[in-house]
Parts: C-alpha cells; structure tokens; sequence
C-alpha cells in the first residue's frame, strides 16, 4: 500500500536525512519517551491525534510524503525508509489498519482490486515469492537505467544483467564515473570483453570488482552495503551488490555526484516467464532478499550527527515561530547545523505560518494530555510541546509541496509556458518524465484538466498525481506521434534498400501501433509496398502504410483460406478490410480453382502470395467466364437443333458467332462442317447434345480433313502427268518433292514405278473417260472431295456441271503399286546378297533334319531297354549255368585235396597275425611308456592343481610336494651367487660414479689448464689418484670395523640394528630427508639412500625402498604442498628420488628397450626435418635460394612470423613439418601407449600413492587435474626428457667420434617431445607466436584423452606386498640375511644427521630409534675412531643387518615363532607318517622303519647345510640353537611337540583346530606355493643382474676409454708444455730491487735463483684492480704494505707475503684453487683475513709473471 501512496523519489527527500534527523531528536528525550507513550496510549487521544494526522496528510497530498509517518508523535509505525526503532515496551494492538492483508499483485494494489479471499499457506507463500522475484527484478531494471544514464552505455537485457556485473567490467566504468582517479580507464581488466566473449571469466576480472569496491570506499559509501568479491564473481549473491548499487546510487545523489536511480516498482513490466525463471533462480541460491526500502535509514545511521549543535538549531527555530519573527525564522532555518534541506526563500512566509499553525497544533494536543493524565515523578518533555527536527523538515516539505501546485495553476490561468516549465522542473515536485519539447501540450492539457474540474464544481488545486499523469498522457501521445514518424522512415529507407526483414521489423514495432502482421506474409508486405512507392513516386506516410498493412494482412488471410474450405475462403474474400469487388457467392468454387492454379504458378517466384490486385483480376475473368460460358450454351443448343434440321447455311452462321468464339471456320467448308457435325452427333445416344469443345474438335478435323484432300489432288495431279509424260526424273520429283510424300518411295526403282503405273493408266484409260476437269478425291474417313484440276477449285456436293477424268490414276491405287513394285526390288536385291547366307541356312536346316532323325532312334531304343535287358539277362543265365555245372563236377572229384589246402591256409594266417602282434607291440613300446606317463602325469597335475588352488589342499598332496621346502645344493649356491653379484653391482655402481665424477672433474680441470696454461703436476696426479682407486677396488674392505676387539663388534652390533631399522621403517628416513636442506639431501640420497637398498638388487630390497619412497611422497604432499599446481611447478623432492631411481636403475631397460628401435628409426630417417619456427624456416629458406643462384637475395633477412607465413613456400614447408610432426608423435603416442604393462611396477605404484594423496588432500579437485599431476610424474619427468635427450640417458648408442646428435636431429626430437607434453597436461596452442601451430590443438585435445585413459590405467596396480609377496613372516623365513656395503664416510655421516634431525624424526621419546642411537653414543665418531689410522674414508665397511629385538619380542611375535616351527616339525612328521589328516598322523604310532627314515631325512638335510657354509662362511640360515634342537629331535618326540604347540596355536586364535587342522595343510601349502615363486624370481634376479653387471661393465669401459682419451691429449699437453717450460725456464729471474720497483732482469753471469719471486706494493696492485681494500688500513697508507710472491717446488704453489713495517705474515696460493674459484664465479676473495682482492686480474698477474713465455 505504501507504494502505491507515497512516490519513490520524495522518499528520498523525506525518507533519508529526515529520517536519521528524526532518531537524532529521538534520542535526546529517550528516557522520557516510554512514560509518555504509555501514558497516550491509556487515554486513547494519540489514536485520534494520529488518525486526524494521518487524514490530513492524504487530504494535502494523494501522493503524499512517506516521511511524514516518521513523526515521533505516531507510535507503532515504520517506514519503509527509516531505522528509528523506539524501545518502549507497549502495546500496539490498538493501531490496526482497516485492511487485510493480502499477497496480490502490484496491479491489483494500484487498481484497489485488493480482496478479502482467503488463500491457503501455500498460496500465500508462493504469491510472496512470485512479488519478490517481480521486485527483484524491478530493482535490476531501476540500477540498469541508473547505470546507462551514468555510464551513457546502453546494456544488456535486465535477465542478462548479472551475469554482464560478473565479469566487473561495467562496476569499473561506474567507478570510473564517481572516482576517475582511483580507476582509470587503463586500469579496467577487459574494457573491450574481447577476453570475456571469446573464454568467459577470467580470475584477474576480479580486479575490476576490487578496483570499483575502492571507488565506493573512496567515495565514503559506509561498508555495510558492500558485498564479497566471490558474490559478484561467482554469482553468489547478486542481490547484495544490486542493494550495493542502490545504495550508491542515493548516496552519490546527495553527494550531487549523480542522478537519482528511478523508481519502477509497479511500473515496470515482465513477462510471467521471466519472473518464474528469476524466482528459480532465487530459490535456487537460497538468497535472503535485502532490504531495499531500509537503504536510506541504514545510510542516515552510518553518518554522523552532531546531536547538540542540531537540539541548539531547532530550539532556535522554535523560538523565532514564538516570536513571530519571519524573517528570524527563515534565518534559523537556513542554519546548516539544522540540517533541513529544500528550502525556498520564495516561501518564506509560507514556511513560518505552517510552522506556526503545527506548533500550535502540537502544544494544543500536549495540554489535553496532560489534563487526561497526571503526571507524578516525570519531568515534561521539552519536545512535547515545540517541534522536533524531522517535524519542521515535514513541514517544509509539504510547504513547497502546495506553494508550487499553487504557481504552477497561476501558470495555467496565465497561459505562461515559461512559468508552466519553472513549476514543471521544480525539485520540489520531482515530477518524472518532463520533456520539455512537449511544453505546449502539456499547458493545453492541464488546462482541459482544470476546466474540466471547475466545470464539474471542483474548485481545488491539481495535485502532483494530477500534474504527473497528464505529463504520462501527454508524453505518450507526442511519443506515438514521434515513433510513428520514426517507423515510417525505417519503412522507406527499408524499401529503398530492399531490406525485406528491416521492413517487416518496422511494421511488427508495437510502437508504431499498427495493424497484426503475419509472418508467412513477409513478402507480400514488402513487393506491394514497394508497388505502392513507385506509383506515387515519393516516400510513404504513415496513413498509407497504416492502411496498407490492414488491406495486405486481409489478403494474406485470403491466401491462406485458399487451401481451406471454400466457405472460409469467401468469408475472407467478403471481409471489409479486404476491399475486393464483385464476389459472387455461387462462382466461389471457380474462384478458389482459378486462384489455387495461380498460387501454384507463384511458387517459383520470391512471393509466393497473391496480390490483392491478383486476386480482383482472378475474380473479375472469372466472373467474366461465367457469363460468357451462359452465352456459349445457348448458342450450342442452337447448334444442335440446326443439325437436326438439316440446313447446312444456318449451321455456318451459328458457327461464326463471335460468342462462340469458334477458332478456323471457312464458309467453302460449310457442307463439310454440317457433315461432320453431323456425324459426330449421330455417334452420340440420342438425346444428347454436342458440347462446345466437341464442336470445335469437330471444325478443326474438318479444316484439316480439306487441306488434306488438297494436298492429295495436288500429288495424284502431279504423278499422273508424270506418267502421261513418261518421265523418271519428273515421276521421281512427283513422289518425293510434294507436300504430300508418297510412302515406301526407293528412288533406285523410279523406272519399274513408272512402268508399274503407265501399265495401271492404260489400264484405267480403257475402262473410262479421259482428259476431264475435275477428280474424285476420297479422305481417310470416306468424305470425297471434287477437284478441279484447271483451277484448283474443290468442292463437296457433286454439281450437274461436273465431268470426272476416270483413266487417272486415285491416291491408293499410286500408293498400292508403288509399295508393290519397292518390296519386289527389295526383295530381288535382298536374294542376291544373302546368297551365301543361304546356302548356309539350308545346310543348317538339312543337318537339323539328320540329327533329329538320329535322336528319335535313340529315343526308341531307351524307351525299349526293359525288354532289352530281360533278352541279355536270359542269355547271360544260361552261359553261367552251364559252366556252374562244369565247375561242380570238378569239385567233387578232388574233395580230399581242397580240404588239406583249407587246412594250410588257415594255419599260416593265425601265425601271421600272433607274429604280427608281437611286432606291433614291440615297434611301439614308446608309446607305452609315454601312456603311462601321461597317466602318471595327469594324476601330478591334479595334485598339482589342488595344491596351487584348492582353499584346504588333501594331506597326502601336501606330502606328495613337501620336500620343496627343503633347501638344496642348489639352492644355496644360487643364494650364494645372488648376494656375491649384488656385492659385486654394488661396488660396479658406486666405482662407475666414482670415474663418471673423476672424468667431470678431469674435464674442469684440463679446461682450466688449457684456458690458463699451467702446469700439468695436478692432472697427472688427479690420473694417478683414479688409477690407484681402480687397482684398489678389488681389494676393499670387506670387514671395516675389527671384528675381534668386544668394543667394535658391539658398534658394529649397533650400527646394524640401526640401518636395519632404518631400512624396515621408512618413516625415520622420509622425514629425515624432508628436514634436510635441498643440497644436502639429494646428495644422502645418491650416496647413502640406494646403498642402503642395495639399488634395490632384490624383491626384498625394492619392497622396502618403494615403501620408503610412497611414504616420503604421501608426508610431502600433506606437509609441503598448499597447491596441486605446486608439484608441477616446483621439484618435489619424494618424486626426484622416484624418477631418478627407475630412470638410472630399474626403468632404464625399458626405456631403452621401448624407445630405442624408434629413436634410432627417427635418428637415421634423413628425410625427417620438423622446424615449426617461421622466421627460421624462413632464414634457410633465403639461404637456400642464394646457395643456389650464387646472387644475393632481395627479401629482407630479419623478418617476423607474420611475414614469413605470407610467402607460399614457407607455408607449404611449414604445412610439411606440420604433418611430419604429427605422424611421428603418433607414432611414439601409440608406442607409448601399447608399453603400460612394460613400466616399472615401482612408476606405476608411485602414480598410485600421488592419486591417492592428492585426491586425499584435495577432495574438491577434479580426476582430470589430478591426473594431469599423474602425468606430470609418469610423462613429463620420467619419459618425456628420455625422448628430448635420448643421448643423455643412454637410451641410443652414440659414436664420440661422429660428434653426437645433429641440430636437426635434436629439433626433431624436441619437437616430439614438445607435442607429446602438451598431449599429456592439455595444453594447446594460442596466439602470439604459436598461432600458426594452433591447427594441432584438435590432435592434442584427442591424444589428452588417450593419455588419460593411460594414466588411469597406470595407477591400477596392487599393493606391493602382493606384487613382492611380502607379509609378517618374510624377514623370519630369509635364507640369508639381509647385508650392505656402505662407506665409512657415508655411515659416519647417515649417523651425524640422525643425531642432529632426531627430535624431528621421532617425536616420541619412546620410540626404538631414540635406543638405538644412544647405542652408539651422543655423537658421531671420526673416520679414525671408527676404522682405526690408514684407512681412507671412501673405504667400504659390509653391515650385516638384523634387528635387536629379534629374541625378545612380544607374545604375539613369540606365537608368531611357534607357528614357523610348528610348521617345519609338522613337514618333517608327514614326510616319514602315513595318513589321511593330521590328527590320524599324530595319533598312529611310529614304526622303527618310519624313524631310520626320519633321522636319513635329518642327516641328509644337515649335510646340505654344512656344504653351504663351507663355500661362504657369510651365508647362514639364521636359525637358533632352539630350532636347531628341535629340528634333531626323534620323530616320536616332535609328534608329542606338534600336539602341543598345536593346541596353544589353537587357543591364541592363530589356527583352527576344525576338520584336523586343516589349516595347518594350508599354510604349508602356501609355504611350498612361495618356494615356488621365489626360486624363479631368484633365478631371474641371477639372469638380471648378470644383465645389468654387464650394462655397468660397457659403463666402465666407456668411461675408461673417456680417461683414455684424457690421458692421451694430457700426454700431448706435457710434450708442448715441457718445450715451453725450458724456453721459460731460461728467461726466468728474480726481482731484487727496491719494493716499488719491479721486472728486473738479473745480471749477467750471475748464477740463476731457484725460486722466483715479484714484489709490489699495495698501493701498486690497488692501481691494478688487483687489491680492493685491506681493513683497518686507509689507501694512503697502502704504500707502506709490500706483498712477495714466490714460486715453490710445486708448479702450481705460491707463498704469498705481506710485509707492514716489522710484521709479516704469509699464505699460501694454489693457482688450481684460484682457477676454481674463477670457475665458480667467486670474483673476490679475502687474504689474510683482511685484504680484498680480485681473483681474476690476481690469475692474470700470475700467468703474466710466471707462465708466459717471452
């Protein structure tokens, strides 16, 4: 309600300052406030004092001032404006409006349509949520407005609105607005959007919201409107910077720095789908809508009042209405202290009397309280009975109010537009939407308005709703008038640049208020519009257009009812604003034919519509055709009665009536007409008529049936004289030049057609007349026609006159011969040239007849064939019969001889076939044997089978495979061979580093030597030293620490529980390593870390190494990294030490293995060249073109990518290289790919553990960025610098001599590896340089996928402790345990950084690691303490590792124990005891043969052992003297021991006693699996490591051969240095003059010095550069210091001296020192710890003065 009461915009003038002014007075009587509202509300007068003011605010204003509810007078009431809260505690029951409340919409409140319905609660509830979107929207729209008028941009939509403030661009032009200095255009992130359009948000356009936030600061906004960054940016709560916006908006209005936002509540219009999507959009977030009516009482609380400078005003007020003072009074309101705005000094009079009148008012009301209510212990207000702040501000502004409703109707009555626009523009109306070009209109409008109430009795002033809603009405119509003109000009400048949407744009303009437009029609608009405008010859009005568009969108309509009913069809057609003429109901069937026919002639064209010029024409020819088609019928009729009467004159006449409109009619064929007519009425049924169009067809073959019989007289004509003349070439024209040809004409045969027809002419010529005038002509239908042959006359009615030339020759009679006489000459001539054709038809036709005689014979013959067969088979029978009979005869006389031959015969085949037997069986005993086997074997793998995979394996398969777990010969030698190769690869590796850092150095050092000429003393001795180191490798210590003295072997002891704790417990060293600087802790890991693992030589070894790496990289990640970005960008120190393990150990095979074959194929592939850099394809390009011509090029040299890429040859090179490039990265992708299951199991469970770790860290990140982190370790750090740099991880061959790899060759590779690295991270191409490659970014974006998919793979492997096969008992089963070889210098050091790092690895002052090192003491022994005097520190001591703990261990550990030798007893019993379980086994007795088999058993096993430890005393099995015990004890004893370690097993939980201990047969089963599996990965590891010892001997040998070739070029140095040096030597000299002087030569015959030696003062070297300054000592003073240089015995040595008066002091100069620091970029160095001096110019002076030769 108070929308629709008060206006937004005197709001702000009542509702802001007046308000913080109210509670401003309001606190100054707080105390006293509480006792008087109570004390009114008993009495009930405050009721009828606020409803009476309440009236008279309505009654002075319907739009009256919201602020003036905020008297202090009015208890119970807010507004919406204001923060002044009162905290009296009363009742308020008795203010209740005389309205429901109810959630309609704004309409309803501003039509008063405001209901007592009841809704339910959830209608209420949605209605409120539907009027909060719709405000929420209006207040968008109201900062939209706001921020155009401030900006002076036009902005999007308002649903588009937030999501344009997003990206902050606009809030930084706002800021820019108000405060140019704190943001400046420059400053705006994206002023143009390019950025935002082409990817969307961007974080740094964050920075344009920060930068507007301190704009508002700046301006003084109060920070409680200000919402957070991620609001606006994230879209979080847009509503709070909208509120932002609104605050700013009046804020900035007071400040007079803007305009004031408008207010559109009510007034603003949206759709019921905008508000629906607006209020989802709401709901969705959750968002507490802020208030936005509170804004100016919130602002009026953020500033500051001077609270008794305002009382002192407004008593000052006060005191001059008291005085009746005018003047005074005006003076006291005008005092800025009084905080009043708006005043007028036009209204000072006005003020004081309204003043006065309400301070009256208010003592009047304040006395009749008081008498009501008596009053005890308060003292009386003093604001009771004078007026208060916010009441003289009420005042004032209702006075201007009314003062200028009042000059603006004195402006009306005068006719005064310039008062009217003085009244009109006042603050003091806020009047909205003056446009002052409308000036005029508004005078006569609001003085129709004031007429018109003065003539209804209304004598009052208009109010400002009044003045308001006649500017509204006003504005709209002169806005009509204006859109319509700019409507109209839109339509011509359409038509006159025939824009068919820009036109029919124009006429869908709601504005221009024109008639509906159809959408289908848009074509039709446009070409009659465009007709129309050429017709009148200038542009359309908007009259025309207006008119227009209502007559086009009724023919439209017509168009579309073409193709419906013809019912809607004439509807349309009879629709006034259609304006078509003459429809005739009864023709609309021909109407709607004739116009579909048209339309679909249209379709074609760009309108496809009829016109409504189309469709008169269509109604007015078909209305046309009717009444001439009534005609027609008539006439037809009379046609008709005309052949029924025979007369062929009145048939003629009828046919040439123009109605009839008969086409060809020719009066001499009048009888023909009526004769055809005639006869084809006769061929109807009687009664029916002939039809027009039958009349005509019947006109037109009477006119072609004439000139046809012309045509034929004219050729019968010709050919007759033909004939009487005689004439071939005369008769041959006749048939084949008239118009009428005869048929079948050969003119080879014109001769016979000629003696054909002269013999038919006589012929004719005998039986008739001859040499008439006229012939008888017959058509086709048997009409004759009479020709005069003389004149060419031809009639068809035969006359007396007539006289007819019988001997010529008719038409047919020609025709007949003339087809006779052509088919005898064809004929003839077709018989003699198919003569030979056939002779061959009739001997064709003879063969045919033979044969088909033959076959009709043999046909009779098949269908004889029973009989035939039955005449053979008689005689056949009696052949057989008779010598049957003669066969028998023979038999019977010899009976006695068959039966002896009988006898034979069988006896001679039971032989053969028993001997046959024994052959076979003998041939294949083979196979025998092998059946047997395979049988055998079958049985094996079924136990086998049940071993390996049943859950609870049968006792007698366990027994079947028990002697597995026995330890063979064998078996230990191999033990033996695996730790003396690790031993042997242990000491390769740590000797190959040793000679890599050797040759480094070598390499420095003869750099140094060659740059510096020196001497060759240190460079041999650096060759003997590695000399010595190699000769001395074979023999190192082995034993390190003195074995026989107690106190060495317990360090020793010690130092063994220590690493092997170390070893076991990664955690002690992942934490170590993470405390150590970067420096200090790669180098421990190269030198101690892999020791301590043995390179991870074996299962064991690399279980443990890998779990110290995961657990170094999980601590890492969760204590180092802040962000996933981190490990990308920085070098994590657990994934350095992963990457360099497997890229130099374990994965350098298969990085080798998989890159090499392609590598090389890419290395030797000459015609591979990949160069995506234009300016140097580019450069070689010009090069190439002057190699060629011999003649300097004219294209520029230096040229940018854009230049190059303009010239067609470099863009087909790049094009090459492009697709060159592609390929091969394919290729290596692929490769990549299809080797996963070849990478290091150590790679991919690292992978595993950074996933893990990382999706543990950061739940919110996404699986694609983690697994780019994946990729990042797997690609990037471990393949990637492999295919870069193959050459430098050995994964090619190189030839030193050839020089290595090529440029080309290594842009190749780095190419690949470059669009292989962006596949794997998704990275593409953008602009700048690399936009040329940009057409990559699709082949990357596919291969990021397939990388993914391959990482993810990756990381799916299992745990290392199924991949090993480790578990609890691993270490308790060793064969042999575990040892290191380790340098002293290395354990020295290991044992240092534990003591100094051991708070920070183990917390717990409990824990096992705190025991073992004070073992060893609270510090770190020396080299000498350790290993005794002589020993070099790179020695190596063998630690044989064990934990100390071994024998005193927990109960658990103890059970853990007897099970193992539970286990060993149990295998031993059921070896030697039958039985099918173990309880049965335990329980038979023991036979005396089952115990010798035992004790053989027993011995055997005992045998092996001692073998063992005869080839290596190091090799031991670890087992105790209990064990070894048991193990010996009688096979009847270990029974009753197994029985009852199995029982405490039992009752501890660790087996189960079910189905006799079954789980016992498993365990063992396992036991003989693991066996299994561990002596085939041992004789792998044997296979391996001779591998690998063979990779580091090629290692060594290269690294020799390097040496070597060191040693050779040293040799050739030493030979050259050796000539100079005795030239030097020969000039050298010593300086023995004053120490100033220098350089003196030493006289002749004097014997040379031995030792050479300069001296300079300081004062002359700091000349030099050479000292910078000596401490202590001023330069003046430098004269008095004298330095000597000497030389020494060595070469390379120098005693340096300096001299100050007595005191000398001396150091020593080594120039490989000095070169050393040169080479490390040491440019000063201190002597005598006071003197500065420069190391470069100080080498200079040495060479100069000692190795120069001169």
């Amino acid at each position: 309600m108070l929308r629709q009461m008060f206006s937004r915009d005197e709001e702000d003038v009542f509702g802001t300052d007046y308000s913080r002014l109210a509670r401003t007075a309001y606190r100054t009587r707080h105390a006293s406030l509480t006792t008087r509202m109570m004390r009114q509300s008993t009495t009930g007068s405050l009721l009828k004092q606020t409803c009476s003011n309440y009236n008279s605010l309505g009654r002075q204003s319907s739009n009256g001032n919201q602020s003036l509810l905020n008297h202090t007078n009015i208890p119970g009431f807010r507004s919406r404006s204001s923060s002044v809260s009162s905290t009296a505690s009363f009742d308020s029951s008795w203010f209740k409006p005389s309205f429901r409340a109810s959630y309609g919409s704004i309409d309803d409140l501003e039509s008063g349509d405001v209901t007592d319905g009841h809704m339910t609660a959830d209608e209420m509830d949605q209605k409120r949520k539907q009027n909060m979107a719709y405000e929420y929207l209006c207040h968008l729209e109201e900062a939209k407005k706001w921020i155009e008028a401030c900006i002076d941009e036009e902005l999007p939509a308002t649903t588009e609105l937030e999501e344009n403030l997003q990206n902050g661009v606009l809030l930084a032009k706002l800021g820019h607005f108000f405060a140019p200095k704190v943001v400046p255009l420059k400053r705006i992130y994206d002023k143009e959007l390019t950025r935002f359009k082409q990817s969307g948000l961007h974080y740094r356009h964050t920075d344009n919201v920060v930068q507007f936030f301190g704009a508002c600061e700046n301006a003084g906004l109060p920070s409680i409107f200000y919402p957070d960054t991620s609001d606006v940016y994230d879209r979080k709560n847009m509503p709070k910077l909208i509120y932002c916006i609104h605050a700013l908006s009046l804020f900035l209005h007071k400040l007079g720095k803007a305009p004031l936002i408008m207010d559109l509540v009510g007034t603003a219009q949206f759709s019921e789908e905008e508000i629906s999507a607006m209020r989802a959009e709401l709901d969705k977030y959750g968002i507490q809508m802020p208030a936005f009516g509170k804004i100016g009482g919130i602002l009026a609380n953020e500033m500051p009042v001077d609270e008794a400078a305002l009382h002192a005003a407004v008593i000052a007020i006060n005191d001059a209405l008291d005085r009746d003072d005018q003047q005074g009074t005006f003076h006291a309101l005008s005092n800025p202290m009084a905080l009043l705005t708006k005043l007028d000094d036009n209204f000072v009079s006005a003020y004081h009397e309204a003043l006065r009148s309400a301070k009256k008012m208010k003592g009047a009301d304040s006395s009749t309280a008081e008498d009501t209510v008596s009053v005890k212990t308060e003292e009386k207000d003093i604001y009771d009975v004078i007026l208060t702040q916010a009441e003289i501000q009420a005042e004032i502004s209702v006075t201007n109010l009314k003062q200028t409703l009042k000059e603006a109707d004195n402006a009306l009555l005068e006719r005064s537009l310039s008062k009217l626009k003085s009244s009109l523009t006042s603050s003091h109306l806020k009047l909205l939407n003056i446009n002052l070009d409308n000036l005029e209109s508004y005078l006569d409008a609001l003085l129709k308005l004031h007429e018109e109430r003065q003539g209804d009795g209304d004598f009052s002033l208009l109010n400002k709703q009044d003045i308001q809603d006649t500017i509204n009405s006003v504005n709209m119509d002169c806005n009509f008038e204006y859109q319509k003109n700019i409507s109209v000009d839109k339509i011509n400048k359409a038509l006159n640049s025939r824009n068919r949407d820009a036109l029919f744009e124009a006429l869908y303009d709601p504005k221009a208020k024109y008639p509906p437009v159809l959408n289908f029609a848009s074509d039709l608009y446009f070409e009659e519009f465009a007709v129309i405008r050429e017709d009148k010859g200038e542009d359309l009005v908007y009259a025309e257009v207006h008119g227009g568009v209502k007559v086009l969108t009724a023919v439209a309509k017509v168009n579309k009812a073409i193709s419906s009913s013809s019912e809607e069809l004439l509807a349309c057609l009879n629709e006034e604003d259609v304006h078509i003429m003459a429809v005739e109901a009864e023709n609309i069937t021909v109407y709607q034919q004739d116009m579909t026919s048209a339309l679909q002639n249209k379709q074609e064209m760009t309108n496809t519509l009829l016109t409504h010029s189309e469709l008169q024409e269509i109604i007015d020819v078909a209305n046309d055709n009717v009444k001439t088609e009534q005609t027609r019928l008539k006439l037809v009729e009379e046609i008709n009665d005309v052949l029924s009467n025979a007369n062929a004159e009145d048939l003629f006449v009828l046919l040439t009536n123009e109605a009839l409109q008969f086409e060809n009619v020719f009066p001499e064929l009048a009888v023909l007409y009526y004769n055809c007519l005639a006869k084809l009425k006769n061929s109807h049924p009687e009664g029916q008529s002939l039809r027009w169009n039958e009349i005509q067809s019947a006109i037109n073959l009477a006119d072609a049936q004439a000139a046809h019989g012309i045509l034929v007289a004219k050729a019968v004509t010709a050919i007759n004289d033909a004939v009487t003349e005689a004439s071939i070439d005369q008769l041959c024209s006749a048939l084949t030049e008239q118009e009428l040809k005869v048929k079948n004409v050969n003119v080879n045969c014109c001769k016979h057609y000629l003696e054909k027809l002269d013999e038919a002419r006589k012929e004719r010529s005998n039986n008739g007349k001859e040499g008439a005038e006229w012939l008888n002509v017959e058509l086709p239908d048997g009409t004759e026609m009479y020709y005069n042959l003389v004149n060419g006359e031809h009639r068809w009615e035969v006359t007396d006159d007539m006289i007819f030339d019988s001997s010529l020759l008719t038409w047919d009679e020609i025709q007949n011969l003339i087809n006779q006489s052509t088919a005898e000459e064809e004929r003839k001539v077709f018989l003699n040239s198919n003569e030979d054709k056939i002779i061959k038809l009739q001997s064709a036709y003879k063969g045919y007849r033979a044969r088909k005689q033959y076959t009709d014979r043999l046909n009779y013959l098949k269908n004889q064939e029973p009989q035939a067969l039955k005449i053979q088979a008689w005689v056949k029978g009696v052949q057989q019969k008779k010598a049957y009979k003669t066969r028998q005869k023979l038999f019977q006389a010899n009976e006695g001889s068959i039966i002896k031959i009988q006898s034979a015969v069988r006896s001679f085949l039971t032989r053969k076939a028993y001997k046959n037997r024994l052959n076979f069986l003998a041939n294949q005993s083979d196979s025998v044997i092998k059946i047997q086997a395979a049988w055998r074997g079958k049985k094996t793998r079924s136990d086998y089978q049940s071993l390996m995979f049943a859950e609870y394996p049968p006792l007698n398969v366990v027994r079947k495979f028990a002697h597995l777990l026995d330890q063979s010969d064998t078996d230990y030698a191999e033990e033996i061979e695996v730790q003396k190769q690790r031993q042997e690869i242990v000491a390769a590796i740590r000797h190959n580093q040793q000679l890599e850092k050797d040759a480094s150095n070598m390499d420095i050092k003869i750099g140094l030597l060659v740059k510096n000429r020196i001497t060759l003393e240190e460079v041999v001795t650096h060759e003997g030293k590695m000399s010595k180191k190699e000769q001395g490798l074979a023999c190192a210590v082995s034993a390190g620490l003195d074995s026989l003295n107690k106190e060495s072997h317990e360090r020793r002891k010690a130092y063994e529980h220590l690493f092997y704790q170390l070893q076991v417990e990664p955690q002690y060293l992942a934490r170590l390593i993470l405390e150590m600087p970067q420096q200090q802790s790669t180098k421990f890991i190269e030198s101690v870390i892999l020791t301590l693992y043995n390179y991870a030589s074996n299962p064991r070894d690399e279980y443990l190494l890998l779990k110290l790496f995961s657990t170094s990289l999980r601590q890492e990640i969760m204590q180092s990294i802040e962000n996933m970005t981190d490990i990308v960008t920085g070098t994590p120190l657990a994934i350095k030490m992963v990457v360099d393990f497997h890229r130099n150990a374990r994965g350098h095979s298969y990085l080798r293995d998989m890159l090499n074959p392609l590598i090389t194929s890419l290395l030797e592939d000459t015609s591979v060249k990949i160069n995506t850099n234009p300016t140097e394809v580019y450069k070689n390009w010009v090069n190439q073109q002057e190699t060629d011509s011999g003649v300097p090029s004219q294209l520029p040299y230096d040229v940018t990518n854009e230049e190059a890429l303009k010239h067609k040859e470099i863009q087909e090179l790049m094009e090459e290289s492009i697709q060159q490039l592609r390929s091969w990265s394919d290729k290596f992708l692929s490769l990549i790919l299809s080797s996963l299951d070849h990478i290091p199991y150590g790679m991919r469970y690292i992978s595993r553990v950074m996933l893990q770790s990382l999706t543990q860290k950061f739940p919110e990140a996404s699986e694609k960025d983690i697994l780019k982190i994946v990729g990042n370790l797997l690609y990037y750090r471990y393949i990637n610098s492999t295919i870069a740099a193959p050459d430098a991880y050995d994964i090619i061959d190189i030839d030193i001599e050839k020089g290595g790899l090529t440029p080309d060759q290594r842009r190749n590779l780095g190419s690949i590896a470059k669009i292989l690295q962006f596949a794997a991270s998704n990275k593409g191409f953008g602009g700048g340089d690399s936009q040329h490659l940009a057409c990559l970014n699709s082949y990357i974006k596919g291969s990021h996928e397939k990388f993914k998919q391959y990482f993810r793979k990756a990381c799916d492997v299992p745990d290392p402790e199924v991949h090993f096969n480790i578990n609890q008992y691993t270490e308790a089963a060793l064969v042999v345990k575990p040892r290191i070889s380790i340098s002293a210098d290395d354990l020295i050091n290991t044992h240092a950084k534990l003591l100094e790092y051991r708070a920070k690895i183990a917390p717990d002052s409990l824990d096992a690691i705190h025991e073992l090192l004070e073992d060893l003491g609270s510090a770190a022994p020396t080299v000498e303490e350790l290993m005794g005097s002589g020993v070099n520190k790179e020695d190596e001591i063998c630690l044989i590792l064990s934990s100390k703990h071994e024998g005193v261990e927990d109960a658990k550990s103890d059970l853990a124990s007897l099970l193992i030798s539970t286990k060993q007893l149990t295998i031993d019993i059921i070896r030697c005891q039958p039985g099918e379980n173990l309880t049965e086994v335990l329980d038979r007795e023991t036979s005396e043969d089952q115990e010798l088999q035992h004790r053989s058993m027993i011995s055997l096993q005992e045998q092996v052992d001692a073998r063992a430890v005869d080839k290596d005393a190091a090799v031991s099995r670890a087992k105790s003297v209990k064990e070894k015990s048991e193990r010996k004890m009688p096979l009847k004893d270990k029974k009753v021991k197994v029985k009852e370690d199995l029982s405490k097993l039992s009752g501890a939980g660790f087996i189960s006693s079910d189905s006799h201990y079954q789980a016992m047969m498993k365990l063992i089963a396992q036991d003989i699996r693991n066996q299994r599996r561990y002596r085939a990965a041992r004789r792998q590891d044997l296979q391996k490591l001779a591998d690998t010892k063979a990779n580091l001997q090629k290692k060594k040998l290269f690294f020799e051969s390097q040496i070597e070739y060191y040693n050779t070029y040293v040799k050739a140095c030493m030979a050259n240095m050796l000539a100079a040096g005795k030239r030097r030597s020969r000039s050298s000299y010593v300086s023995t003059s004053s120490p100033i002087e220098e350089d003196q030569k030493p006289k002749k015959g004097k014997k040379e010095p031995k030792h050479q030696t300069i001296k300079y003062t300081a004062a002359k070297l700091h000349e030099r550069g050479i000292v910078l300054e000596i401490d202590g000592i001023s330069p003046n003073q430098y004269k008095n210091v004298q330095f000597e240089i000497s030389t020494t015995v060595d070469p390379a040595v120098f005693q340096c001296t300096a001299k100050v008066l007595t005191v000398s002091e001396t150091h020593t100069l080594k120039l490989q020192e000095l070169l050393q620091l040169q080479y490390e970029g040491v440019a000063v160095m201190t002597l005598f710890d006071r003197a500065k001096i420069n190391v470069n110019l100080l080498i200079h002076l040495l060479n100069k003065k000692f190795y120069i030769t001169k």
